[in-house]
């Protein structure tokens, strides 16, 4: 019997270990691949790999009540199988972070198996996290901390991290934290490329749907203003986030999308002059001569969120990120 290795994926930020790990060990392991909650991960494995390989798990809005009772159901359901399936087995899972079902996994995979933790995108966090910070959960929080309670028996930090607190999976025992290095033949094989008009200057735009995040002020405002000045300097390819999607902002113009699901580091990005974000982590993870965040043109609600965001593209990235403060610098 051969043996077997599970990858969990939890975030867009995850697919680059997540396939460096699969082309590895394809051929001497049987590997399955479980996404949690983000769909157009399914939907890009799916398109990359052979489909029995992976398997989706939909997480419920904590609004969906009736779901969300069913889910437990299912959950317990899959942990159950999961124990069964995997013995003296390797389990690799990417995030500490806003993930109870990977969580509420591991924590029962642990006891027979082999779990190791790959940091894809998430060691700021750690290290901006007071140790014995004092969390005041809003609604969702208490409603998903009980959830957690009394209906998967299961219990877990949370913390706050920008805006509401999250769960926060801070177990050691049994969990070995590892590096990896990237195989960088994956995003040749599995990348995607883009043919672009070339009647202005291009300009690709990492796009996260910021309307729906609390720690910005004025967000479709501000983006508004933005879009009208590159706009009549630039043709510009907007790359929606594979989770939040883009801001409606867009709509208003006469512009290109790339498909949501494919995941920023797999973006063949040579045929663009510039590549621009503002807090996306995809500043940070892909590679490109000019790169440019824009995250000084939006007001923050709290301006230690801001820097945090502005420490972890610059600690992180390969390439110099600019961070101009004049919009004619962009």
């Amino acid at each position: 019997m051969n043996k077997k290795i599970l990858l969990i994926s939890q975030s867009p930020s995850d697919i680059r270990f997540v396939l460096t790990l699969y082309e590895k060990y394809k051929d001497s392991y049987d590997v399955e691949i479980i996404v949690v909650g983000v769909k157009n991960n399914y939907h890009f494995l799916c398109q990359s790999l052979p489909s029995h390989n992976v398997q989706f798990v939909s997480i419920p809005k904590f609004r969906e009540y009736i779901k969300l009772l069913s889910f437990s159901f299912v959950l317990r359901s899959l942990r159950k199988k999961l124990v069964q399936k995997y013995k003296d087995d390797h389990i690799y899972f990417f995030s500490r972070f806003g993930d109870y079902a990977t969580a509420y996994l591991i924590d029962a995979l642990k006891k027979n198996n082999t779990i190791l933790y790959v940091d894809s995108v998430y060691s700021y966090v750690s290290e901006i996290i007071e140790p014995n910070q004092s969390v005041v959960l809003n609604i969702k929080g208490k409603i998903k901390k009980n959830y957690l309670r009394y209906l998967l028996f299961f219990e877990m930090k949370f913390v706050n991290i920008s805006g509401p607190a999250v769960e926060y999976y801070d177990t050691k025992n049994n969990v070995s934290d590892i590096s990896i290095t990237i195989d960088e033949k994956v995003y040749s094989k599995y990348g995607y490329s883009v043919e672009c008009a070339h009647k202005k200057k291009s300009i690709l735009f990492f796009e996260s749907n910021g309307m729906t995040e609390s720690y910005f002020e004025k967000y479709d405002i501000e983006l508004k203003l933005i879009i009208d000045f590159l706009c009549d300097k630039y043709d510009l390819y907007i790359k929606p986030h594979p989770s939040h999607g883009s801001s409606s902002v867009w709509d208003e113009y006469d512009v290109n999308f790339l498909p949501g699901y494919i995941p920023a580091e797999f973006i063949n990005v040579e045929s663009f002059d510039k590549v621009v974000g503002i807090e996306s982590a995809a500043l940070a993870n892909i590679r490109h001569p000019k790169k440019v965040s824009l995250i000084n043109f939006f007001g923050f609600t709290d301006e230690s969120i801001k820097h945090n965001f502005q420490k972890y593209i610059t600690n992180h990235s390969i390439d110099d990120v600019s961070f101009p403060c004049n919009i004619n610098f962009v």
